[in-house]
């Protein structure tokens, strides 16, 4: 999968400058999640590692002739006590976020812990899109740069002489295919681009959104592929120097 990435055995980062991992199964509606007592049988399942269960409501807008409607409904958040990891699940997705990312084993046991879940409360039928998004934070050094820390060719006008003393703000985004997979790197930093001033992001989502027939093995198996392109990627926008720092 994107085999024109450079290659890279996966390290574990001690000071990773990862701020946030997504991953996320959509799949047709499953109407057991519109109700507490769904979301209970769910939370019943896993809540010794998550512990809180807390109710939200989605917003979906919807755009047609006459304007804009928006609908919701509702779903459900369960955290550690810390809210540093996080299942949200709801009539057509369950999702995986942490601010507390460690390696990828912890990733993933907990990933199809979570499937696992899903498969005792209800019976999944089509997966409609599966993804892994890895948001890093890069910090400058201690002038203030970026230079040695992220590509070049991604930092763009941030080191043109004279550009850098007046920029306030830059963004880049590039899609990627193979198949039927993306993968989207967005990078930037300043102004309305993250919300951490006096860093650099390096945002890298990686996706499928093709109708499938639900299967925990395959989907757990394309989690692992999408990580292994992720950090390919990340591999491609940090050099190996500072890299190397971070470990």
């Amino acid at each position: 999968m994107f085999d024109f990435l450079i290659a890279a055995t996966a390290v574990t980062l001690s000071s990773a400058p990862l701020s946030q991992v997504i991953a996320q199964v959509k799949f047709s509606a499953q109407t057991v999640f519109n109700s507490q007592q769904g979301a209970a049988l769910f939370h019943d399942l896993v809540s010794d590692s998550y512990p809180r269960l807390l109710s939200e409501q989605q917003q979906t807008v919807i755009a047609g002739p006459g304007g804009l409607t928006s609908t919701s409904s509702p779903q459900w958040r369960l955290t550690d006590l810390d809210a540093a990891w996080a299942c949200v699940v709801s009539a057509e997705q369950v999702s995986l976020e942490t601010t507390a990312y460690s390696d990828w084993s912890e990733m993933s046991r907990r990933l199809d812990e979570i499937l696992r879940a899903l498969e005792n409360v209800t019976k999944v039928r089509v997966c409609e899109r599966v993804g892994l998004r890895y948001v890093n934070h890069i910090s400058p050094d201690e002038v203030g740069s970026y230079e040695g820390r992220i590509e070049e060719d991604l930092l763009g006008p941030a080191v043109r002489p004279g550009w850098q003393d007046a920029l306030t703000a830059t963004l880049a985004q590039s899609v990627l295919q193979d198949g039927n997979t993306r993968l989207i790197v967005r990078s930037g930093t300043g102004e309305g681009i993250v919300d951490r001033p006096g860093v650099y992001v390096v945002d890298i989502d990686c996706f499928k959104e093709a109708p499938a027939s639900y299967d925990r093995q395959t989907l757990m198996a394309t989690f692992a592929d999408f990580n292994d392109a992720i950090y390919r990627c990340f591999c491609s926008c940090v050099p190996e120097s500072f890299r190397a720092t971070l470990k």
